[in-house]
């Protein structure tokens, strides 16, 4: 993905309301989207595919937001924000 598209995509995002926030795990530091969403579903989390990030997916993401009660998007080690794991 170029690095115009996923600033873009980034500010999309965070135009919408959500945060980006590293999480520590005991193999590294990943990091995902959330949103504290308006809708009465249950929690939800949308993974994104092999070669790509959890920004890839901020049309969707916005749009999910309206019905769900709160959205997240991590990234996988190696993608988006997330730390690259040693030896992958």
């Amino acid at each position: 993905i170029s690095w115009t598209l996923q600033l873009l995509q980034n500010r999309a995002l965070e135009g919408a309301g959500f945060r980006r926030r590293p999480i520590q795990t005991s193999i590294g530091t990943t990091s995902v989207w959330e949103f504290e969403g308006d809708g009465d579903l249950p929690p939800l989390v949308v993974q994104h595919g092999i070669s790509s990030q959890g920004s890839e997916l901020a049309r969707l993401l916005i749009r999910l937001r309206r019905r769900f009660s709160r959205v997240v998007a991590p990234d996988f080690f190696g993608h988006g924000f997330s730390e690259e794991l040693e030896g992958g």
